[in-house]
C-alpha cells in the first residue's frame, strides 16, 4: 500500500549534536514487511527495522515510522478482505451475515498457519495446509477452526468413548482377522472357533501392551476383537482410508 503524500513523513536523528533528515521509502517498507533479516541489506541506515512477521504492534518501532505503516497496511487489509467476502457471498447467494462468522476464523486460520519458507521449504499459500469439512447438523455459528487433523469416521461400537482429550493413537495397515487357508478339507468347526479366539486374544493382547486409547484401522477388524477392544476400554476405528491414514501418520510423527 503506497504511503499517502500528505502522510509522508521525515524523521530528525541526532548525529554527533547535529541533525539529518531521513525520509522512509517504498523500498524500505517492502523490505521490512517481507524480509525478516532486513538489517543485513539496510546497514547505511541509521536504524533498522524490527521485521512485520511480528503480530504485535507494540513490538514494532515508531520512531522510524514502522508501526504507522503496519497500522496503515492492516487497515488496507481488512478492508479489502471484507469486500473480496462480500463479493464472494453474493455471488454464492449467501447471507452476508455468513461475514461475521468467516472472518473471525479466517483471522485465526492466517495466525496460526505459519509455512516455513527457509527451513522447510514450504510453499507461501496456506491453502495447501487448510481443509475446508463440511459436517451436516448443527448451526452456522459452530463454524470453528480445529488444529489438526479433522475425519469423518464413525466408532466400532456406541459404548466406546467418542470424546478423547490427548489420545495416544495407534495406526494399523492390516487387518485384525483369524484366517483360515484350508478351504478344500473338511473339519470341525469347533477347534478354528477356538483358534480365532485364541489368535484374536493375543493379538488384542499386544495391542493393550502398548496402552493406546484409540486404534485406527485401514482394514476390517473381526468382531471378537472388537469386543475385546471394548473390555479393555479402547476405542476403535475401522476402514479408514489410506491417504487419512499418511496424513496422520505425517502430523503424529508415527511409525506404521
Amino acid at each position: 500500500v503506497p504511503p499517502h503524500p500528505a502522510d509522508q513523513k521525515e524523521y530528525l536523528i541526532a548525529d554527533n549534536g547535529g541533525q539529518q533528515m531521513i525520509s522512509i521509502s517504498d523500498a524500505f517498507i517492502k523490505e521490512s514487511l517481507f524480509n525478516r533479516r532486513v538489517e543485513e541489506k539496510s546497514k547505511d541506515l541509521f536504524f533498522t527495522p524490527l521485521g512485520w512477521h511480528h503480530s504485535n504492534l507494540d513490538l514494532l518501532r515508531e520512531e522510524n515510522g514502522e508501526k504507522q505503516a503496519m497500522e496503515r497496511l492492516l487497515s488496507a487489509n481488512h478492508n479489502h478482505m471484507l469486500a473480496l467476502l462480500q463479493q464472494l457471498l453474493y455471488s454464492e447467494s449467501l447471507s452476508l451475515s455468513w461475514r461475521d462468522i468467516i472472518v473471525p476464523v479466517v483471522c485465526q486460520v492466517v495466525q496460526t498457519v505459519r509455512p516455513d519458507v527457509k527451513n522447510r521449504d514450504d510453499d507461501m499459500d496456506i491453502r495447501q495446509f487448510v481443509h475446508v469439512k463440511k459436517i451436516p447438523g448443527g448451526k452456522k455459528f459452530d463454524s470453528m477452526m480445529v488444529n489438526g487433523f479433522v475425519c469423518t469416521k464413525n466408532i466400532v461400537h456406541k459404548k466406546m468413548n467418542f470424546c478423547i482429550k490427548n489420545p495416544k493413537i495407534l495406526l494399523l495397515k492390516c487387518s485384525i482377522e483369524y484366517l483360515y487357508r484350508e478351504e478344500t478339507k473338511f473339519t470341525c468347526i469347533d477347534p478354528i472357533v477356538r483358534q480365532e479366539r485364541e489368535f484374536l486374544k493375543n493379538y488384542v493382547q499386544r495391542i493393550v501392551d502398548v496402552r493406546p486409547t484409540l486404534v485406527l484401522v485401514e482394514k476390517t477388524v473381526a468382531h471378537i476383537a472388537q469386543e475385546l477392544l471394548l473390555e479393555h476400554g479402547i476405542t476403535l476405528v475401522t476402514n479408514v482410508k489410506p491417504v487419512s491414514v499418511g496424513i496422520l501418520r505425517g502430523v503424529r510423527a508415527v511409525r506404521l
